[in-house]
C-alpha cells in the first residue's frame, strides 16, 4: 500500500479504532483490530482496501463494523505503526502478544493492554 493510504488507515485506527485482546474460553488470547462507525463509508473502504479483513457487516447497535485478526492483523499493524500517534502502545502490545509464547508474559501484556482501554 502507498504511504498515504497507510497513514490514513493509521489515523482511522488512532481515532475510531479498537485495538484489543480478550481471553477466549480462559485458554488463549485473541487479538482484534476493529472499526465501528455509524456510517458505512470508511468501514466499507477498509473492507475493500485491507487484505485479510472482514467484509463490512452491520451490528445490532446500529453501527457498521470492519475487523481484522491473525496474521493479516499483524501485517497491518506493522505497516501502519510508523504513522500512528495515539494508539502506538496498543499496537506494539498487540504485535508482542501475537508472537509471545510464554504464558506469563502474555498475561502481563494482556493486562497492560486492557489497562490502556480504561
Amino acid at each position: 500500500m502507498k504511504d498515504s493510504v497507510l497513514a490514513y488507515i493509521a489515523g482511522i485506527l488512532d481515532g475510531e479504532g479498537y485495538i484489543g485482546s480478550w481471553l477466549e474460553k480462559k485458554k488463549y488470547y485473541r487479538q482484534r483490530v476493529a472499526v465501528h462507525m455509524k456510517y458505512q463509508d470508511i468501514p466499507k473502504w477498509l473492507s475493500k482496501t485491507v487484505v485479510g479483513g472482514t467484509k463490512l457487516h452491520y451490528k445490532s447497535d446500529n453501527t457498521f463494523c470492519w475487523n481484522i485478526e491473525g496474521k493479516p492483523m499483524r501485517k497491518l499493524l506493522e505497516d501502519v505503526l510508523p504513522y500512528m500517534v495515539q494508539k502506538v502502545r496498543q499496537a506494539e502490545i498487540m504485535l508482542e502478544l501475537h508472537e509471545e509464547k510464554d504464558e506469563e508474559k502474555k498475561r502481563k501484556l494482556y493486562l497492560e493492554l486492557k489497562g490502556l482501554h480504561n
